[in-house]
């Protein structure tokens, strides 16, 4: 593998993007591919996706202002309370773009579909992210060294932000299902739910302390895990509390009980 990757034409000012923009979008897709899998049965049509991974990506951009804002106005925060802060403001930008693209969406079905929406932005929000912090990373380091980088952001950052944007399109996909009453708690303690998964991780890999990476990583794929377990057990569980509003409601086949 190292052979293979020296064996690549040496990062130049020319094309330093297109190494970042392969490095950045590539495993992003490969991790999209894997969850729609999911949801193969009852796919969700291409313009849906596409809106959602694409407007999640320019989420990240959106991200960005609103971070440097909070640093400018509270340069004394120390870095658990930026790190809280930057966590939520990417939660509610992801949040935000699938509100705009695929909530209010004819296709938005299916009680399992606001977490296929969640996780394809997240996706198009760490490609970008990603993108940016490669095309930085290749400014200082050889291609060997940033595709190992890269290789870590794959197994951790990514699907870092694939597993919180999940518990926010679970709690979204339980408020739809549920009795009205309580359709206003769920999306608030997913979002809590979220950050704090968000804002665990990035303090455990900016600490210093040996070993502190390795238990960021740790938490990460144990969440990974559950939630795997986790969503078989959903899938039953929402599809019987749709049938049952459909029921209730009267509502035909081919309307939506959930997104509205």
């Amino acid at each position: 593998m190292e052979a293979l990757i020296t064996s690549l034409p040496e990062v130049t000012n020319q094309n330093i993007y297109l190494y970042a923009f392969v490095g950045g979008f590539v495993p992003p897709l490969i991790w999209l591919w894997f969850w729609l899998r999911e949801d193969s049965k009852n796919p969700e049509p291409t313009r849906v996706i596409l809106g959602a991974f694409l407007f999640g990506a320019l989420s990240a951009l959106f991200a960005l202002p609103f971070q440097g804002l909070f640093a400018k106005l509270f340069p004394a925060a120390t870095i658990t309370v930026s790190i809280i802060v930057f966590a939520f403001v990417e939660e509610i930008m992801k949040l935000f773009s699938v509100e705009l693209t695929s909530l209010r969406d004819p296709a938005n079905d299916e009680a399992f579909d606001p977490i296929i929406y969640m996780l394809t932005a997240a996706l198009g929000f760490a490609a970008l992210e990603n993108t940016l912090y490669l095309i930085d990373y290749l400014n200082n380091f050889d291609l060997l060294n940033s595709l190992l980088e890269r290789s870590k952001r794959f197994f951790g950052a990514t699907l870092l932000h694939v597993l919180s944007s999940v518990l926010v399109g679970i709690s979204l996909s339980l408020s739809y299902g549920s009795r009205k009453k309580w359709r206003p708690l769920f999306l608030p303690i997913g979002l809590g739910a979220a950050v704090t998964l968000h804002a665990m991780f990035n303090i455990f890999v900016t600490k210093t302390e040996p070993g502190s990476v390795i238990n960021g990583f740790i938490i990460v794929w144990v969440v990974f895990l559950l939630i795997l377990a986790a969503l078989e057990f959903l899938k039953s569980y929402l599809r019987k509390a749709r049938r049952e509003r459909k029921e209730a409601l009267g509502i035909t086949f081919g309307e939506n009980p959930f997104g509205k």
